[in-house]
């Protein structure tokens, strides 16, 4: 079963997370696995460079 996940910030009035050029925001989800034992994985990482 795949899935998609959509994360939307607002880095206007996200206080106190403010984004500086040249950071790096790295991203990676945490879900539980649909077994019959209750098990969690992690998705694949991706790192966002803002300019």
């Amino acid at each position: 079963m795949a899935g998609e996940v959509n994360l939307t910030l607002d880095l206007v009035s996200a206080n106190p997370l403010q984004v500086l050029p040249g950071e790096a925001w790295h991203f990676q989800a945490w879900f539980r696995d649909a077994n019959s034992s209750p098990t969690s994985n992690t998705s694949g990482a991706v790192a966002i460079e803002f300019r």
